[in-house]
């Protein structure tokens, strides 16, 4: 019986990767080696809501959006079962790359912008709304986010607040009767990528932590946490519910204690763990014996390495992290140029590799 290696997309080319395992496949039967190389193209680690799409072979949609500042972003997007799940990327409304570092300005930054392209793409059919790489410059607790869906709040004279991160700290009280009943029905899966956690608040709390990514400087860092700080007491003390201390509480700047404070069914998981359980993705890869992946897809090897499958690594530059269950290979920059030597390093490597056997001796 054949072994299976099964290669991650390799070339960000489909026609070019199914072309490179054709020819392998063609080399592993000439060579007469008793196993076959197949795609698995469910895998980026650089942009999980193409990977879950690819799965269930929907295609990312994109809307452009004016929100921080008037810089415009291209907010992505997708839908599975029947638009029953809305898949939405929070970085690409709100992450690193939206507004350049001199513009920053991490007091005035919210989380505003999700909450409108939300409302313009949930379906009637919609159930579930799950939350894609959550990187997010806002440091307001996702409170933007609610304000959007109509969540009100005020200071403690009554005034209606206009929330934005440097403000969150003067909320004494909030109220939930413009709030369409419909975002409460709701289940949201929030999905991380980070096995790191942070606290919400402290030296190694979000608002000094994620300073190259919200733009503040130590002094501004400082007055975020104090308004973190007295924000999460507050609604701490009216929701009667201990937030501050959970760790998922900061996955995504602290998009996530916005949600976790006032929806009923919130999750927050791992992504990798999260498109295992959304998918067949589990028994896709017990159906393989060896894996050959790129090194720059982390969260993968991650999962192959919890598998303890046999994986070659492709490496163009020397990887932090090596798994026990990986054997690297030094290569050049993976792309279309490298095409040919990729494939003849490859050969060598299945060579070598299966000349353990008499057969192939």
């Amino acid at each position: 019986m054949s072994e299976i290696v099964a290669i991650s997309p390799l070339f960000n080319d489909i026609d070019l990767d199914q072309a490179f395992v054709k020819q392998v496949n063609h080399w592993l039967a000439k060579e007469k080696i008793e196993a076959r190389v197949q795609s698995f193209p469910y895998v980026d680690h650089n942009d999980p809501l193409r990977t879950i799409l690819s799965y269930y072979q929907e295609p990312i949609n994109t809307l452009m959006t004016e929100g921080y500042f008037g810089f415009t972003s291209k907010a992505q997007y997708g839908y599975a079962d029947s638009k029953e799940i809305l898949f939405l990327d929070v970085g690409s409304i709100l992450g690193d790359n939206v507004v350049p570092q001199i513009a920053k300005a991490p007091l005035m930054a919210s989380t505003h912008e999700i909450g409108r392209v939300l409302k313009k793409k949930v379906k009637p059919e919609t159930k579930k709304i799950i939350f894609t790489n959550v990187s997010n410059l806002a440091p307001d607790l996702g409170l933007g986010f609610l304000e959007e869906l109509g969540i009100e709040f005020f200071n403690s004279t009554g005034k209606k607040i206009k929330i934005s991160s440097g403000k969150i700290g003067q909320i004494y009280s909030f109220s939930y009767e413009k709030m369409a009943k419909k975002w409460l029905g709701y289940e949201y899966l929030i999905l991380e990528n980070d096995d790191k956690k942070i606290p919400l608040v402290g030296e190694g709390g979000i608002s000094f932590t994620h300073q190259q990514l919200t733009g503040a400087s130590p002094e501004i860092a400082k007055l975020l946490d104090r308004e973190t700080l007295k924000a999460v007491n507050t609604f701490e003390k009216i929701l009667g519910k201990r937030i501050l201390y959970l760790e998922e509480a900061s996955v995504g700047n602290g998009f996530a204690f916005g949600c976790l404070s006032f929806f009923r069914n919130v999750t927050v998981k791992n992504q990798v763990d999260a498109f295992i359980e959304l998918t067949n993705f589990g028994k896709d890869i017990e159906k393989s014996d060896y894996f050959i992946i790129p090194s720059y897809y982390e969260s993968f090897r991650g999962l192959l390495n919890k598998s303890k499958k046999k994986t070659f690594l492709l490496q163009h530059e020397e990887d932090k992290i090596v798994y026990d269950n990986e054997m690297e290979i030094p290569t050049l920059k993976i792309d279309a140029d490298s095409f040919e030597f990729l494939l003849r390093q490859i050969q060598s490597v299945l060579k070598i590799f299966y000349f353990r056997s008499k057969k192939h001796c």
